[in-house]
Parts: C-alpha cells; sequence; structure tokens
C-alpha cells in the first residue's frame, strides 16, 4: 500500500457523500472535500501529515503572509512533492518504508544476548540515543517537579 496513490483517507464530498482519497487526491481534489469523516486524534494525525508536506513542498513557507502567497501553487507542489517521493510513503515491500525504522532488534532475553533497539524508538515523539526530543517534555517537567518538591 503506498499512502500516495492508494485511497485510505474517509472524507466528506462537497456532495456530502463518504469516500476516500489518497494523499495525491487529498491535494487535487481538495475544493471538492467538505471535511475528513475521522475521529479527533485522527483528524490531529492528518492535518499533521498535510501540514508537513505542504511545507515540505514549497520549503517553507516562513510567515502568515507568505502562507496567503502560496496558495495558489500549493496544490501543484504538493502533487510534485508526492510524485518525487512516492517511494518514501510505501507501507510494504523490500524497499524503504514509511516511518518504520529498519533494524530493530529483538529486547534482553534474544538468544544473541544483545540488548536490542528500545521500544522508544517506534515512539517517534520521544528522544532515544542520538536523536532529538521533538514533543517528550514530560521528563524535564518531572525533574523540575522534582528538584521543587512537587507531586
Amino acid at each position: 500500500m503506498n499512502l500516495t496513490t492508494d485511497s485510505w483517507i474517509p472524507v466528506v464530498g462537497s456532495n456530502g457523500e463518504a469516500a476516500q482519497v489518497s494523499l495525491r487526491d487529498a491535494f487535487a481534489r481538495g475544493g471538492d472535500i467538505r471535511d475528513l469523516a475521522v475521529r479527533p486524534h485522527e483528524r490531529v494525525a492528518l492535518m499533521r501529515l498535510l501540514v508537513c508536506i505542504s511545507q515540505a513542498a514549497l520549503d517553507g513557507p516562513v510567515d502568515e503572509d507568505e502562507w496567503r502567497k502560496c496558495y495558489p501553487r500549493l496544490a501543484t507542489s504538493a502533487l510534485d512533492y508526492l510524485r518525487r517521493w512516492q517511494h518514501a510513503f510505501e507501507l510494504f515491500g523490500d524497499r524503504e518504508r514509511f516511518l518504520q525504522v529498519p533494524g530493530l532488534k529483538k529486547g534482553k532475553g534474544d538468544p544473541d544476548g544483545d540488548e536490542g533497539t528500545s521500544t522508544s524508538k517506534l515512539d517517534f515523539a520521544l528522544a532515544t540515543g542520538n536523536n532529538t526530543t521533538l514533543f517528550d517534555n514530560a521528563v524535564a517537567r518531572r525533574a523540575l517537579s522534582r528538584r521543587l518538591g512537587l507531586p
């Protein structure tokens, strides 16, 4: 399954009917889509994905004024980006796969005695090893709370 070409995003069309679209369809036919037909947490994830694709395709924009100016070229730029990076949006297969970590090993207790790969690598918001912290502020909050003697 490829996220760029296979239909998987539940939407409500401008005619009020439910449908599924691919990422390409979402950008190519965005004017015909009334809403995403997903639960709130799925909406957040989908919107983040669509914004990330938009920003990568437009190489920016840096501020709201630039966003307004780039609107006319958004769909074309996003479609070009998705065409160029289609291979990276593949979920299955022998090549590179979307958001999958290559080389994961079994954890403790495997026959080789290897410690394995931390399962925190599966959560892209957490810092692990030399990966940067994206949205993981819980550790800093706990440390500050302990230092201040708070629960």
